[in-house]
């Protein structure tokens, strides 16, 4: 994670947007990490594009992705 790190301390259903260029691996660490702190708390882990998300998936967390005209 070659870019700034931010505090972040996820809400129940919170949506996570982490760089592109993170690996599998750092992506498994910080999931198991936050599960460890919070282990009741749903979080969907985004790396890259936060358009790349699917509707049901964003349902899911708790999110619901509006439609757009982009």
């Amino acid at each position: 994670m070659k870019n700034n790190v931010n505090v972040i301390i996820p809400k129940d259903g919170a949506i996570l947007s982490i760089p592109a260029d993170t690996s599998y691996e750092a992506v498994e660490e910080l999931s198991a990490q936050f599960h460890a702190i919070w282990p009741n708390r749903k979080f969907l882990i985004v790396v890259g594009d936060i358009k790349i998300v699917s509707e049901a998936d964003m349902n899911a967390a708790g999110w619901y992705k509006r439609v757009s005209n982009e």
